[in-house]
Order: C-alpha cells, then structure tokens, then sequence
C-alpha cells in the first residue's frame, strides 16, 4: 500500500501540473467557431442564449451593452452605462438581468443585492473597473455606496477587526478601506419614488420602466409550466468572456453622429426642464456601447440608429423626467 501511494503521489507531481493560456489565445484555438458566431452578431448570439426567460428582449440587450461599457477607459463623466428597472414585483426584472450577467462568471460579475459597511470591506477585488455591480434593491444602507462608486470612481468603508499584538493581546482596529474605480452599477426598483436624498444618485441611471403586460399571458404561462434547469455551458462562457475581453477599450463618435445627436437632444431641450447634460450621457454610452459591441473603433450612423430603435422611448421618458406613472399614463 505505501508502495502504491508513493507511485500515485510521483504520478501526480509529473502530470497533474496546472498549465495556464491566454483566455483569448486559448478559446480561439480551441472554438473558433463559437468565437466568430459571437463575433458575428453579439446581439443574437445573446438573445438565442437567453430565449428561456421569455420577453424583454429590449432589457437583455440593454444589459449586455452595459456589460461592454464595464471595458471602456474611464473618462470624465459618465463612464459607464448604469440602469435602473422600474416595475412591479414579480415583473421578471432581476430574472432578466441575470440571465445575461450570468454569463460573466464571478470575476466580473459581482451580485451585491446589499451593499453595507461591513461587507464593502471584504469585496476580493482591488479595482471596480471591469466590474459589473447588481444590487437588487437601493436603500438607504447602501444609497451613499453606491453614488460614491458612481460619482467618485472609487468606494470608501470603515471596517472594524479584531487583531492580536505581538504580546497576545487581542484588540478592535478599525482601518479605512478604499476600492478605486468604477463599476457598471445595474439595479431594480419596485417603485419609481425619488426623494430629495436620493435624486442626486437616480439621475446618473437610465430608467427602464418594465411593464409585464407587454409579454402575452399564454406565452408566459407556456415558459413557466415548462420551466427546467438553466446551465450554461463552459463553453459559451468562455467564449463570451473572449469576445469582451477584445472589445476595444476606446471608441471615437463620428461627426455625423454628434450632430444627429445635437439635434434630437436640442429638441429634447424645448420640452423639457431636465437638464440635458445626463441623457447626452446615456445616449453617447449607449452609441459607444453598440459600436465596442460591434468591435469597431469609431461609432456611426448605423449604431446610433440601434440606439434609437431599440432605446429611444426609455431615452425620452428620462430626459421629459417623466414617473412610472405617467409612463403607464401614456
């Protein structure tokens, strides 16, 4: 027996090493196929995948073009797109979210559903950048943290721990924790009710009012009665990842673009007393977001056109600052 186990503990030393790759490098040599599916058509590729949370292909499209911006240099502004969705509870919003999230894996994905003093100081990570942040509901717990991580690119903590000196002695530090950066902040909401408090952190988000009587009732009984495990598949993670991974970090608009833009948002201007300065933002990261999608390195006419079929009511319901109310109103 000792014999034995000696020879397996040789075995194991020889052929049991671990072998790293470049995740780009490795996914296109061994699936290219799957890579240039993704590459193809990133839109479809993640609706197909989804197909099981039934509706809302609008809102996975969203999420999947704030995952993009999670890669963009950091500029000044509004670096990334952050949403928020509105609508009543069991509407499928977080559902939704996840699906596409869930393709991320853990070291992009962070599920914070709470955010709280404590547990901000033992977030393993050194940097937001890169991240994708869901909390499943703000509150006033977490309303500071989460206006921090989006307006001060970084979130500061005090954390309380119990040390032992060099004598045995055991004692209570409490030490200032600071994570830089600035994730991707994706967040759902019950009711559309913004106090004073709250206004400052709301209007950096673009509002998605989800209303679930746009999914047809028999559809929807049909998926949940035939409802089974969802598993993705390694492969279509890892294929997923390599595609974000080489999005590029920094995208120009073109001049066309910006005077599209100039135009729609000068309009905007004359019905409303929103300022304008944040649904630019939300417009210029949602073109930005589809032409990185898109591989491209200067957004055109043709993404701006995706915003607009896809996103423009949600573009002029937050820049009118129109309520859930008035959205069902009208």
């Amino acid at each position: 027996k000792a014999e034995i186990l000696e020879l397996i503990d040789e075995l194991r030393g020889r052929y049991s090493e671990e072998q790293t790759f470049p995740l780009l490098e490795y996914v296109r040599e061994r699936y290219p196929d799957r890579v240039a599916e993704i590459e193809r058509d990133p839109f479809s590729w993640v609706l197909k995948r989804t197909s099981y949370i039934v509706g809302y292909e609008r809102l996975k499209l969203l999420t999947l073009l704030a995952v993009v911006t999670s890669r963009l240099r950091r500029v000044k502004g509004m670096s990334r797109l952050h949403f928020l969705l509105v609508g009543q509870s069991g509407a499928g919003k977080s559902s939704t979210v996840k699906a596409v999230l869930d393709f991320l894996g853990g070291d992009v994905f962070i599920d914070g559903t709470r955010l709280s003093q404590n547990s901000l100081g033992y977030v393993p990570i050194d940097s937001f950048d890169g991240k994708v942040l869901f909390i499943d509901q703000i509150d006033n717990m977490n309303l500071n943290y989460v206006r921090e991580a989006m307006t001060e690119d970084r979130i500061c903590t005090l954390v309380t721990t119990k040390k032992t000196d060099s004598e045995g002695n055991e004692r209570f530090v409490t030490d200032r924790i600071c994570i830089e950066g600035q994730p991707v902040v994706v967040s759902t909401s019950v009711i559309d009710k913004i106090d004073v408090e709250r206004e400052q952190l709301f209007n950096r988000f673009l509002k998605v009012y989800v209303d679930p009587r746009t999914v047809e009732t028999e559809t929807v009984v049909e998926a949940i009665m035939d409802r089974r495990p969802v598993e993705i598949s390694t492969v279509d993670r890892l294929a997923f990842l390599a595609w974000l991974y080489s999005r590029p970090s920094e995208v120009n608009v073109s001049p066309e673009v910006v005077e599209k833009v100039r135009e729609f948002v000068t309009k905007l201007s004359e019905l409303t007393r929103e300022p304008v300065t944040r649904v630019t933002e939300v417009i210029r990261n949602l073109v930005v977001a589809v032409a990185v999608a898109r591989g491209k390195t200067v957004a055109d006419k043709s993404d701006l056109e995706f915003v607009l079929d896809s996103f423009e009511l949600d573009i002029l319901f937050n820049g009118l600052g129109l309520t859930e109310r008035d959205v069902e109103f009208l």
